[in-house]
């Protein structure tokens, strides 16, 4: 909180976004506990706009899933991330995070096409099956890169070598990297 506080507040004429989890938004603490949001609303004595986007999502586990997600996938048709309001359009928070967040996005739970999530899916990209000559791989993880960038670069597109695996890629000339459990 300091060093964003520090570095954003003297000159700067912009808005910052702050991307954290783990609540390290949160705008609230305790005696034990004093999350990031909330030092940062104190040192700036600014109220921050936090917004929670962890809490109504899926998670590994259905059973795992915040009742008020549960609620929402039971009896809503929820194709995109949404936002619940009340009458005077102010953003409907959980009881347990309303004096911590300003407002708790809910996001649909993923569809998978043949593996993969289908929000990867839009007119940009080109699906395509990794061939049947990368079986030999299997098992071992597949990385792409765009052509011409550094070995360093993040893939545009990874995952493990299996049956039927299915690449999401933009238009392009591109790097394939195999990378085996030893590295």
């Amino acid at each position: 909180a300091k060093n964003i506080y520090e570095r954003t507040s003297i000159g700067y004429s912009g808005k910052v976004l702050v991307h954290a989890g783990y609540s390290h938004i949160s705008e609230m603490g305790d005696s034990k506990y004093w999350p990031m949001g909330a030092r940062l609303k104190e040192i700036s004595g600014e109220d921050v706009l936090t917004i929670d986007q962890q809490n109504m999502t899926e998670k590994d586990n259905s059973l795992k899933f915040h009742p008020y997600y549960q609620f929402v996938n039971a009896n809503f048709k929820c194709e995109t991330p949404l936002v619940f309001v009340n009458d005077n359009n102010e953003s409907l928070v959980d009881p347990v995070n309303v004096f911590g967040i300003d407002i708790q996005v809910y996001h649909p739970v993923t569809k998978y096409y043949k593996g993969r999530p289908e929000w990867l899916l839009n007119e940009t990209v080109k699906t395509c099956l990794i061939p049947s000559s990368f079986d030999k791989y299997k098992g071992n993880l597949l990385q792409v890169t765009q052509l011409g960038e550094s070995e360093d670069a993040i893939p545009i597109d990874q995952l493990i070598i299996g049956d039927e695996s299915l690449l999401i890629l933009p238009f392009g000339d591109f790097i394939f990297r195999i990378i085996d459990k030893n590295g």
